[in-house]
């Protein structure tokens, strides 16, 4: 193999190295991309509506319990204000989460539109102030476990989120690690195939230097002999000549 061969086959070598990695490292961005855009785009918010969304039933519900258990009627206007807030707050997060939940939101929605109606039917008991036992004793019987079922739809829907924001922060994870490993395999693989080449190539030089050395040896032994003939050959002339001279004188 000739030493030109041999450089041609070095550098295609380093480049398939360098193009492994490379394309190991854009694999590995694109999939934490994927990860953390699930993240980011998905999950974080979902959990953050969740959230609010738990913290809005509980005011509701606490709103509820004022609102039966005040003997100020004048508080009522204050009260249900706050449950229409808390109100708008559980609605806002369902429509956000509507388009990439649609299944958990029907339930979830189903559960507070429930936990609603039955409020509407207690709250005029609840406004008289004359009927407040038996607002609360319709309220303890039928309005807190559908209120229980409501929390358990939320919670179970947070649970939910929560495993997936795990499975995703351990893909995006792994896939780093994976990609590291790979790209440091890489790496050292063409450290070796560097090192290798070179000496490679050194040999190859050395032996082409040495051969090349061998035949200017061998080239100057044959100058050297043909220069013996001829300056053999020009002292037989010269010998030649000097006897012709002395003959003819």
């Amino acid at each position: 193999m000739t030493f030109g061969q041999r450089c041609t086959l070095a550098c295609s070598a380093l480049i398939l190295c360098t193009v492994l990695a490379v394309g190991t490292g854009a694999n590995s961005i694109q999939q934490l991309e994927t990860a953390t855009g699930h993240l980011a785009q998905r999950t974080v918010p979902s959990l953050m509506h969740l959230g609010e969304m738990q913290v809005a039933i509980y005011t509701f519900r606490g709103d509820a319990w004022k609102h039966i258990g005040t003997a100020k009627l004048d508080d009522l206007d204050s009260i249900e204000r706050n449950m229409d807030l808390a109100r708008a707050q559980v609605d806002k997060g369902l429509n956000s989460m509507e388009a990439n939940h649609a299944a958990a939101v029907s339930q979830i929605r189903s559960a507070w539109q429930n936990y609603q109606q039955k409020w509407l039917e207690i709250r005029p008991l609840s406004k008289t102030g004359k009927n407040n036992v038996e607002a609360f004793e319709r309220a303890t019987r039928e309005l807190h476990p559908l209120f229980v079922e409501l929390s358990r739809q939320i919670e179970s829907e947070r649970s939910q989120e929560e495993r997936r924001a795990e499975q995703s922060s351990a893909a995006a994870l792994t896939t780093a690690r994976r990609g590291f490993s790979i790209i440091l395999g890489i790496g050292v693989l063409a450290i070796l195939v560097g090192i290798g080449t070179s000496l490679w190539l050194t040999r190859g030089m050395n032996s082409a230097v040495a051969t090349l050395a061998g035949e200017l040896a061998e080239s100057a032994s044959h100058v050297a002999a043909a220069s013996s003939q001829i300056s053999e050959a020009s002292q037989t002339l010269a010998s030649g000549a000097t006897e012709h001279s002395a003959s003819i004188e």
